[in-house]
């Protein structure tokens, strides 16, 4: 077994460097391009480059695999990306600044998928400083990069336990709110995860998400995706790029969902994405 995720991580590695070249212009433009006239193999390539690095935290199956908590961590494609969402995951996560903790309690906010940390340093300074950060990741060996994170970004409460979105091992009603980015798309059941997100919110409690999703305005993109979902899913451990994650939220039963569709540009498959606030009643 152990054999086995090192040839995973192995190949993960060699796919990262695709995308590490698209990012300094060699694989880039030929993303850039119109979709008819993209050439089949280097959008193939492009394709398992990028999906290999944007693999969702929460997608290794394995308890503990270093090698892909290194890429997650030191990829250059990693941090491409997470520049260009970080003004929109920024504004995002300012939700979490207007939750309101039972009297005489600090918030607590539960991160799914908290892989090596990269949302902690836009959580708002006050969450930060005050909030119990609760980080749920499966792979074990991320933990040490999200507690550097942690520390870099001044988080000063942070608890990360081993479980899955489908079982969060919280007590119903005690938190205040749950972050996801690039997780649902992993998972077993968006709508077992949903309704576990529904159960441990306290009333009046925030989920706040960014997914990346199957394509509702581009009619060849969402295509591609389905035609090439199988693939990704072999090669990111579970991941998807056909869910519609935004539909899914909005039929969950929340109080109220506010969300809007958007696209990272250059990221081919995995460019749609949805990113909003649902309230519990």
């Amino acid at each position: 077994v152990q054999g086995m995720i090192g040839l995973r991580s192995l190949v993960l590695f060699r796919l990262l460097i695709l995308c590490s070249a698209g990012a300094r212009g060699q694989v880039a433009p030929r993303l850039r391009a119109s979709h008819a006239n993209a050439k089949g193999i280097t959008r193939r390539a492009a394709f398992l480059g990028s999906a290999a690095a944007l693999s969702c935290p929460c997608c290794v199956g394995a308890r503990e695999n270093t090698a892909f908590a290194q890429v997650m961590a030191e990829s250059p494609a990693m941090r491409d990306y997470e520049l260009a969402v970080r003004d929109r995951k920024t504004a995002l996560l300012a939700n979490l600044a207007n939750v309101s903790p039972a009297a005489g309690q600090r918030s607590t906010v539960v991160e799914l998928g908290i892989g090596t940390g990269p949302n902690l340093k836009l959580y708002p300074e006050e969450v930060r400083k005050t909030a119990k950060v609760i980080g749920v990741e499966p792979n074990t060996a991320m933990n040490a990069y999200a507690r550097q994170a942690a520390a870099d970004a001044g988080v000063r409460n942070l608890e990360l336990v081993e479980a899955s979105g489908e079982e969060l091992p919280m007590a119903s009603g005690s938190v205040d709110a749950v972050v996801s980015t690039l997780t649902l798309c992993s998972v077993s059941s968006q709508e077992d995860v949903l309704q576990e997100i529904k159960r441990v919110l306290r009333p009046g409690g925030l989920f706040v998400f960014c997914e990346h999703v199957l394509s509702e305005d581009d009619a060849f993109l969402a295509k591609q995706q389905r035609s090439l979902d199988w693939l990704q899913e072999a090669s990111a451990d579970g991941c998807h790029v056909v869910r519609r994650t935004r539909r899914t939220i909005e039929d969950a039963g929340f109080a109220s969902v506010s969300a809007e569709d958007f696209s990272v540009r250059g990221f081919w498959l995995i460019s749609p994405h949805v990113a909003g606030v649902a309230r519990t009643v």
